[in-house]
């Protein structure tokens, strides 16, 4: 690339006056509307306050407790996820189309095998059901179902300390669970990193000495 460049008979080495590649990399960055450091800044992720309800110790006739929002949720719109999905080239080993699987012995009677989400009783009454309602207006577009799953669990971010984060997992059910299960598969899609419980539990009692929790 350098030589190209450089090498070429259009090249003018004036046109290098002032010029300063770190300047540059920083108005790049800039462009790109995101601070490279925070990875939170890109892939449209969201910072957002969660509403819960936690005893106070003092009577409340409503039994709800008292309301406090617990800041630092970082979350994904999971339309977008779901959007980037379809479009990556995983899509290509998703199921749209349920079906009953059908096992059928050397000896014996035919059985009936539940092994996928896309082959039940559920997802094919709905697909059957959603293929009954009509379109948008000027929309040719087939109708399918996406089956969405959530996992979350504590996760160390090093072999030595106890620094970690809890994130939420979401994999979609109309991959196979045999594609689905792989390391390599890249199926599964981080959709929010929830505050710990020791963050929330701090917070709490600053706000409350003594609550309950």
């Amino acid at each position: 690339m350098a030589t190209d460049v450089l090498g070429s008979d259009k090249f003018k080495l004036e046109d290098l006056a002032g010029f300063n590649a770190r300047q540059e990399n920083k108005r790049l960055d800039l462009s790109e509307q995101h601070d490279p450091k925070n990875p939170y800044s890109q892939d449209g992720w969201i910072e957002s306050d969660v509403q819960i309800s936690i005893p106070t110790g003092i009577k409340d006739t409503s039994g709800c407790g008292k309301q406090f929002s617990i800041p630092g949720l970082h979350r994904r719109s999971l339309l977008a996820v779901m959007k980037a999905a379809l479009a990556d080239v995983t899509a290509r080993h998703f199921h749209f189309s349920p079906f009953k699987r059908i096992w059928k012995p050397s000896f014996g009677p035919e059985q009936r095998c539940f092994d996928e989400a896309f082959t039940s009783d559920a997802w094919l009454e709905s697909h059957n059901a959603l293929q009954k309602q009509p379109n948008e207006e000027g929309c040719k577009l087939e109708k399918v179902i996406l089956g969405l799953m959530f996992w979350s669990d504590s996760t160390h971010l090093a072999n030595f300390g106890t620094a970690s984060v809890w994130p939420l997992y979401m994999y979609f059910a109309n991959l196979s669970k045999y594609f689905r299960g792989k390391a390599d598969s890249a199926a599964a899609h981080h959709v929010a990193y929830i505050p710990s419980v020791r963050l929330i539990t701090y917070y709490l009692f600053s706000l409350v000495p003594h609550a309950s929790v």
